[in-house]
């Protein structure tokens, strides 16, 4: 009777375990599943990070350029400006020069017709004086032809010298009379020559100058084309460089709007990463569900022991979630250290704790407080020792550190309460512990009024 028992749970124990074979099958092939499904989707999450990486460092050299063409269109506006400024006061140089030529010609006009003035008084001088001439040549001739050859014979021929003293006297006055009316036909003669000579001088000066003024307005012409010149070539500068900051600037809306895609498509995918771990803890949950039925059904002298080897690869048997959603990850409960500032008790330095250490013994289970995709199996000499980081999408990650050994590898999807490593005293540690923290969007939070 008693080997009929012993036969009889050997038979059943047999059936368990072949369902549980089963199971775990099923459940190795959900969970491998289930784990490329989120690592493939961890990877596009991870190439699309990298796109928005370098859309921004686009961005950054983008704004870069477009601040460089600022400065240079700026630049090219005072150019264009100083330019400018030196255009009208060229502009006005040469309207100046253009009255002084003006006046220059109006002064040469009237000296022209000063000479001309000159020119006719010493013609008329030197015809005056030609008159005279001739007057004195007729008088002699009219001496001569009248047997007079000298004025002594006109006074040889006084009739007394009452008459002489008369005719001395007159050849006295018509004497000084010649000399007079000579001398002041030359002086006349003189002082027009001189005259003439100062206002053709005085004439030429002015045509130097006015050769001057043409050449000096010549080249305030000439100055004034190239300045014509320079602001027209600065205004296409101005306009090149504007067509090029309006290209700039639309490449950096194009990479904004781009970068705005990519972020709504982490987003889409953080959803998808949550929805592929519910989906597969809802999975596992169903197949485990399904393995106890068949474990009961197969032997109900051997479900309780079914049930509890089941349980133990896939719930924590601390107890239910949390209401934030959190398992506590051990089988302990007492804190040996808080999250807060702490003097390190082996640095002695006051620095942030950034989790909660939960005393146990070296090998008691650690189970993995929320579903979700290893992302971090490693070790830290000088810190977290044996560690693991868990990502469980939007932002929300767990870390365990100080542990003895690890179950899991990177890429691995874990359901809440599955045992994910064993406590220890590895790294920085003075005694066998679970370091444990909840990092949100990129900050440690107290992990206590999640857990607890």
């Amino acid at each position: 009777m008693r080997n009929r028992k012993i036969v009889s749970f050997i038979a059943g124990l047999l059936a368990v375990i072949m369902v549980l074979a089963v199971v775990v099958t099923i459940v190795t092939y959900a969970s491998s599943a289930s784990a490329a499904t989120v690592t493939e989707l961890e990877s596009k999450r991870t190439e699309t990070e990298a796109s928005i990486s370098a859309l921004e460092d686009e961005q950054e050299s983008l704004a870069a350029k477009r601040e460089e063409l600022q400065n240079e269109i700026e630049q090219l506006q005072q150019d264009s400006a100083a330019y400018t400024e030196k255009k009208q006061a060229l502009d006005e140089l040469v309207t100046n020069s253009l009255v002084e030529i003006q006046t220059l010609q109006d002064k040469i006009a009237v000296y022209d017709e000063l000479i001309a003035d000159k020119q006719e008084e010493l013609a008329a001088a030197e015809e005056e004086q030609d008159v005279q001439l001739e007057r004195y040549a007729a008088r002699v001739r009219a001496m001569e032809e009248g047997g007079n050859t000298s004025y002594l014979s006109i006074l040889f021929s006084a009739r007394n010298f009452s008459d002489l003293l008369t005719r001395i006297n007159d050849i006295s006055e018509i004497i000084a009379y010649d000399e007079r009316v000579a001398a002041d036909l030359e002086e006349a003669r003189a002082q027009v020559e001189t005259a003439e000579i100062s206002l053709q001088e005085t004439q030429d000066g002015l045509e130097v100058e006015k050769a001057d003024l043409e050449e000096k307005k010549a080249q305030l012409e000439s100055d004034v084309a190239d300045a014509e010149a320079m602001i027209e070539e600065i205004k296409q500068d101005i306009d090149a460089t504007a067509y090029e900051k309006a290209a700039i600037e639309e490449a950096f809306a194009a990479a904004d709007a781009e970068i705005a895609s990519k972020t709504q498509d982490l987003s889409d995918l953080d959803d998808s990463i949550k929805q592929a771990i519910a989906e597969a803890e809802a999975e596992q949950a169903r197949k485990a569900a399904e393995a106890a039925a068949a474990a009961a059904a197969a032997s109900s002298s051997s479900s309780s022991s079914s049930s509890s080897s089941s349980s133990s690869s896939t719930a924590n048997s601390t107890g239910t979630a949390s209401a934030s959603g959190f398992l506590w990850p051990t089988t302990t409960r007492t804190i040996s250290s808080n999250y807060g500032y702490r003097i390190h008790p082996i640095t002695g330095v006051n620095r942030l704790h950034a989790g909660v250490d939960i005393s146990g013994t070296t090998g008691n289970p650690v189970y993995a407080s929320k579903s979700g995709s290893v992302t971090t199996v490693a070790y830290d000499s000088g810190g977290y020792g044996n560690y693991i980081i868990i990502n469980h999408g939007g932002g929300v990650y767990t870390l365990y550190g100080h542990m003895s050994a690890t179950y899991v590898s990177v890429g691995t999807v874990v359901v809440q309460g599955q045992t994910i490593g064993a406590v220890g005293s590895t790294g920085a540690s003075t005694g066998p512990h679970l370091h444990f923290e909840i990092h949100i969007n990129g900050s440690t939070v107290d992990p206590l009024p999640y857990i607890s």
